[in-house]
């Protein structure tokens, strides 16, 4: 699974003795978004908190940021519980593993040290958009439709980057 990698990637820095300014964590078998990333990561890259990622999750066991996207600056990087965190963690071929040991724990433990994290597309943010979301029945429609709101999601976070400091 994705923490897998990820584990092996941060074993592997640690090796070679190489500490980033910046480390993306993405799941490989996301696909998208179809346009230009540079809003996105200037949008990280300014944020004031020192962990991001693009959406959270609210679920029954407790909050969590989504793993599938992920942005660390080197005040975390850098940290022991960081790098306990990925020593320690126990590799299984389960999702649920990866949710609760992976996804679950590390967002706990961040937040245990203060680093809260930016969430690009926050829950009260989807809300809002996917009110004005139609589903027509054409298909072919439906893809139109589709490519329409995603540029207005884009330009809406545009905006909303542009008037939020957190």
């Amino acid at each position: 699974r994705d923490f897998g990698s990820f584990k092996d990637a941060l074993q592997y820095l640690e090796k070679i003795n190489f500490s980033p300014e910046y480390l993306f964590l993405t799941n490989d078998t996301v696909f998208g978004p179809l346009h230009d990333l540079k809003p996105i990561f200037e949008n990280f890259y300014q944020a004031q908190e020192h962990w991001a990622g693009l959406v959270e999750n609210f679920s029954a066991v407790n909050y969590h940021i989504a793993s599938w996207f992920l942005l660390f600056k080197k005040e975390i990087i850098q940290e022991n519980y960081f790098k306990d965190f990925w020593r320690q963690y126990k590799l299984k071929s389960s999702r649920r593993n990866a949710i609760i040991n992976g996804e679950l724990k590390l967002t706990s433990i961040l937040i245990k040290h203060c680093h809260y994290p930016k969430v690009l597309f926050n829950n009260i943010f989807l809300i809002n958009f996917f009110k004005e979301l139609k589903y027509p029945k054409n298909l072919e429609l439906m893809s139109k439709d589709f490519i329409n709101k995603k540029n207005q999601m884009v330009e809406m976070i545009e905006e909303n980057n542009k008037n939020n400091t957190h």
